[in-house]
This record gives structure tokens, sequence and C-alpha cells, in this order.
């Protein structure tokens, strides 16, 4: 996947497309993403990492698909 052509990311009608892009990166299997977000979330003082790790993971995920369908 590329940078879209018309106006890069920071364009509002390809905000979908950059949050799909994040939620496939952070969804990863052959990376520790989720595990390296649930360590950086515990340093900072959370009491269950893990399961805020996969919450905000999952909230990235709902918001790219809300985004992608109010922009077709």
């Amino acid at each position: 996947m590329s940078t879209p052509a018309v106006g890069g990311y920071n364009q509002p009608q390809n905000l979908a497309e950059l949050l799909t892009v994040l939620d496939e990166f952070l969804r990863c299997q052959e990376l520790p993403i989720a595990e390296l977000l649930a360590k950086f979330l515990e340093s900072r003082g959370s009491a269950h990492p893990v399961f805020h790790a996969n919450n905000l993971i999952d909230h990235l995920s709902f918001t790219a698909r809300h985004h992608l369908h109010e922009t077709r």
C-alpha cells in the first residue's frame, strides 16, 4: 500500500486509509506490536496493560471502519 496520491494521509478524505494501515500494522502477527504497546502502557501505570492494548487496537479498527463508511 502506498501513500494516497491526492494530498497524502494528512487530508481528511484519506483518514480511513491511514487508520486501516495502522490497524493492519498493529495486528501484524510477525511483529510483537501489541506486546510492545502493552509494555508501554504498563510503564505509564496501566493496571491491565494487555487488556488496554487490545482495546486500543480494537478502537482504532472500529474508528477506521466508521470513517471508511462515512467517506463513501
